[in-house]
């Protein structure tokens, strides 16, 4: 899955930039869709599994948390996406601890 998550990373980083959070969320989760249709093997499920079933799947709405700023958290199970109302994007790694990506 690791490896997968790096190739959203590195597709998300080469593709223009929008500057607000609902079109820059919108967008990665976009990429993710795509990586995981191409690399998983998994079909995607709506709504998903509880389990994921081994695909990675964007955070739900009821995962969201909307700043007052207009842009939000958005949670998923080992992840913290914050996306700021400028469309800045910066996954967290939770089990670790850091930042794995930032743009």
């Amino acid at each position: 899955m690791q490896s997968r998550l790096a190739e959203v990373y590195r597709r998300v980083s080469r593709l223009p930039r929008h500057h607000d959070a609902t079109s820059s969320f919108a967008q990665f989760c976009a990429v993710l869709d795509q990586v995981e249709d191409e690399l998983s093997g998994v079909p995607q499920q709506t709504p998903p599994p509880p389990d994921e079933g081994g695909r990675m799947y964007c955070p739900l709405p009821d995962r969201l948390t909307r700043r007052r700023d207009g842009g939000f958290a958005a949670r998923t199970t080992g992840h913290m996406i914050n996306v700021g109302p400028d469309g800045a994007v910066e996954v967290v790694n939770l089990r670790a601890g850091r930042v794995e990506f930032r743009r």
